[in-house]
């Protein structure tokens, strides 16, 4: 079912995700994001059509407990739907957010800690017999990642 929209920008809104949708996008989250800011631009008295400078700054500020990533997909959401009103005759001004760095550092397994997983994944009974057992399937699933270099066995 559709989100309502309620703001200044509600018909825009709407119509904004309808092109985006026709374009073959889910535009799931965007749309969550858009009833936020439908919302913040309620609670901001917002009365005419295009985005200030102010609002798209107060839009992009870091909120409590948000991690930048999430931050950073709200204000490229808002930079899309302010350039869609620019596009449609309504100034609107966008922010600008520097995307997130990725701060994720694989764990490399060494040859003894990946014989020692192996080693348990054998020791598991599958009683009754059932293929579908998480038992039956996770040595097989382990051993296809060692055998294709899914897990790149370091040094001991």
């Amino acid at each position: 079912m559709a989100m309502r929209f309620y703001g200044t920008y509600a018909e825009y809104i709407k119509a904004f995700i309808d092109i985006k949708r026709h374009c073959g996008f889910k535009y799931c989250t965007e749309e969550k994001i858009l009833r936020l800011f439908d919302d913040f631009t309620i609670q901001h008295k917002e009365r005419s059509i295009g985005i200030s400078k102010e609002l798209a700054l107060a839009w992009s500020k870091k909120r409590e407990n948000e991690s930048d990533a999430y931050r950073y997909k709200r204000s490229i959401t808002l930079n899309q739907f302010a350039l869609y009103l620019s596009q449609n005759g309504k100034a609107s001004a966008r922010s600008h957010v520097p995307k997130p760095r990725k701060t994720f550092v694989p764990y490399i397994y060494t040859v003894s800690e990946t014989d020692k997983i192996l080693e348990i994944c054998d020791s598991l009974i599958c009683v009754p017999m059932r293929i579908d057992s998480v038992r039956f399937v996770m040595p097989a699933l382990l051993r296809f990642l060692v055998c294709t270099g899914g897990e790149n066995r370091g040094s001991t």
